[in-house]
């Protein structure tokens, strides 16, 4: 569906009054929705850029779902506070470009490292080089001075709330 930068202020104006605390943007399309494209951008650069200016306006903070380069560039770009997941931890493609690493370290974006289930199904059979090899990306990026926190994407499929702490693991 395509949204005019007056259709994402109007929605931020509305979730401002609802007393939201952060805005979430679908920025890339995600794995789980078979018609959405994870590498491609969701928005037009001009309607990513207001639903954050407005949201910052309104002392909101915006979090991006990214799972590609030209999702993190565009939300860089746009000035979000947060981008998360940065890139697939599936076995998918590794859309990762070195060169946005110290671009989100300047600006002081935060990333959320996703380890969900199955980075879980991997750490509980020992496989702590396919994690290594999944989660390199994010590696680089604290590497680079980006800071990086770990959640677990819960409440997707197989991915239990109560077992926060494999995350936890997983991520160190």
């Amino acid at each position: 569906v395509t949204r005019s930068s007056n259709d994402v202020a109007a929605a931020v104006r509305e979730l401002d009054e609802e007393g939201v605390d952060f805005v979430k943007v679908i920025a890339t399309g995600g794995m789980m929705t078979p018609t959405s494209d994870p590498h491609g951008a969701q928005f037009d650069p001009v309607v990513l850029s207001r639903l954050v200016s407005e949201a910052h306006a309104r002392h909101k903070l915006v979090s991006a779902h990214v799972l590609s380069s030209a999702g993190v560039r565009a939300a860089f770009e746009a000035g979000v506070d947060t981008i998360e997941h940065y890139t697939t931890t599936t076995a998918a493609v590794q859309d990762h470009d070195p060169s946005l690493a110290p671009l989100l370290a300047a600006a002081g974006i935060v990333v959320g490292v996703t380890a969900h289930h199955s980075l879980r199904l991997m750490l509980a059979a020992g496989q702590a080089a396919s994690i290594g090899h999944r989660l390199a990306a994010h590696r680089a990026l604290r590497e680079a001075g980006v800071t990086t926190v770990v959640h677990s994407d819960a409440g997707t499929s197989g991915t239990r709330f109560e077992a926060f702490c494999e995350s936890v693991e997983i991520y160190r």
